[in-house]
C-alpha cells in the first residue's frame, strides 16, 4: 500500500483508448452512411435546373434520342424496397446497441481506471520517463 505503484500499463491504456475511439468514429461513420442511403435526396431547384429530368408535359416534346430521368424517378434517388429499408434500420440499431454501446462501455472502464490513479503519481511516472 504504501509502495510505489507500477504504471507501466498506462501506455497501454492509452494506445488501447485510441483505438477505442477510432472504433467508435468508425461506427458513428457506418450509422450516418446507413441513415444516408435511407433518407431520399433533397431536391433543390440549382439540381433540377442543371440535370436532364424532365416532366410528363415536356417528354412529348422532346426527342428520343437520348435517354432522359423521369421527374418522379429522379426524385427518389436509389429505389429501395420496405424490406431493405427495414433491414438498413435494423443495422443501424445493431451497431447502436452492440458496438457502440461496447465501446462507451469500455471507454467508461478505462476512465474509470485511469481516474484511480492519482495526477501526483502521474506526473511522477511522466517526469521518470
Amino acid at each position: 500500500m504504501f509502495k510505489q505503484p507500477s504504471l507501466e500499463l498506462i501506455d497501454r491504456l492509452d494506445q488501447v483508448s485510441n483505438q477505442l475511439g477510432v472504433l467508435k468514429r468508425h461506427y458513428n461513420s457506418y450509422i450516418r452512411i446507413i441513415e444516408r442511403t435511407i433518407e431520399p435526396p433533397a431536391t433543390t431547384i440549382a439540381s433540377l435546373s442543371n440535370s436532364q429530368i424532365v416532366t410528363k408535359s415536356s417528354q412529348a416534346s422532346l426527342s428520343d434520342s437520348k435517354p432522359l430521368v423521369t421527374e418522379q424517378a429522379s426524385l427518389l434517388g436509389v429505389s429501395l424496397s420496405s424490406a431493405a429499408r427495414v433491414r438498413f434500420e435494423r443495422l443501424k440499431d445493431m451497431i447502436n446497441l452492440y458496438a457502440l454501446s461496447e465501446v462507451k462501455d469500455y471507454l467508461h472502464q478505462k476512465d474509470s481506471l485511469t481516474q484511480m490513479v492519482s495526477p501526483s503519481k502521474l506526473s511522477v511516472y511522466k517526469d521518470s520517463r
